[in-house]
């Protein structure tokens, strides 16, 4: 009788450990399909392919300079259209170490043409050298609640030395 119990005992310890170890495994792989995941959403600074049309916009920003895959040198202009209603705007160059070269703000400016959906914005600006031979400028609008970034535009480019 001891013995079958202590069987079962050690039958029931197998089986919580299987069980833990599965829990586990599930847990870590949920982790790293997220991470992958979100990884994945954002435009790769390194990849040189054209497949990106030109003008690049989202329903709030244009960009029209640089054009993706341009080789930029500082200071460099960057410059589109945008709504109204989102007047300013952050832009950042960044390289594809993801180490922050400039960054500033920017805001449209109302000479736009009687009756246009969007206004202009240009932004001349001087940045640091490079640490790679590629990066990206990135376009986007700040929400002043939580300082997150809605609406990115990300062009990738590379450095002129």
């Amino acid at each position: 009788m001891k013995i079958k119990f202590k069987q079962l005992k050690e039958q029931i310890h197998r089986e919580r450990m299987l069980l833990i170890t599965l829990v586990a495994v599930a847990f870590f792989g949920f982790i790293l399909w997220s991470i992958q995941d979100t990884s994945s959403e954002e435009i790769s600074l390194i990849d040189n392919t054209s497949y990106i049309v030109q003008p690049l916009s989202n329903k709030v920003i244009l960009v029209s300079a640089p054009k993706a895959n341009v080789a930029i040198q500082s200071p460099l202009t960057i410059s589109g259209q945008i709504l109204p209603d989102a007047n300013k705007l952050k832009v950042r160059i960044k390289d594809s170490k993801g180490l922050i070269l400039a960054e500033s703000f920017v805001y449209g400016y109302s000479n736009a043409a009687p009756g246009s959906l969007k206004m202009p914005f240009s932004i001349k600006l001087n940045f640091r050298k490079p640490v790679s031979k590629n990066g990206a400028v990135e376009v986007f609008k700040i929400v002043p609640k939580n300082n997150s970034e809605i609406y990115k535009i990300t062009v990738p480019v590379t450095f002129q030395n």
